[in-house]
């Protein structure tokens, strides 16, 4: 049987491989935070003189701001897709297993996610692919 694509795995590597590259490729993490961090390192790498480095603060944090905001509405989305497969999928399997295996089935996929979230401390039952059932 030949095996359909699914449209969500682009999603998920987002979601899991974007902040080790935001890591790697923007120095410390709290700098991207920090407006004034983060200008601080741009005014070594840059070579800026202290007019550009003032006139870059405010746009750092507007950057930021906006970075933040869209980072929320894209886990939104995603977990509500997540959701959504996970409503999908459960329909699905009633129609094919009887109510032992859907137990079965079900403390399967949450032994599952709790071995993810034990190598992956930093993830919470927020995260789109690792909410618990009833979240």
């Amino acid at each position: 049987m030949k095996k359909k694509f699914s449209p969500l795995i682009p999603l998920a590597l987002i979601l899991f491989l974007l902040p080790g590259f935001v890591l790697a490729y923007g120095g410390k993490g709290h700098d991207q935070r920090d407006p004034e961090r983060m200008a601080d390192r741009l005014e070594k790498h840059l070579d800026l003189n202290a007019t550009q480095k003032e006139a870059l603060k405010p746009l750092l944090s507007e950057m930021m701001e906006k970075r933040q905001a869209l980072m929320e509405d894209f886990h939104q989305k995603a977990k509500a897709a997540m959701e959504a497969l996970d409503a999908e999928e459960e329909t699905k399997l009633q129609g094919l297993l009887n109510e032992d295996q859907m137990e079965a089935f079900r403390k399967l996929r949450e032994e599952r996610r709790e071995k993810i979230m034990d190598r992956h401390p930093g993830r919470g039952k927020g995260h789109p692919g690792l909410r618990s059932q009833g979240s």
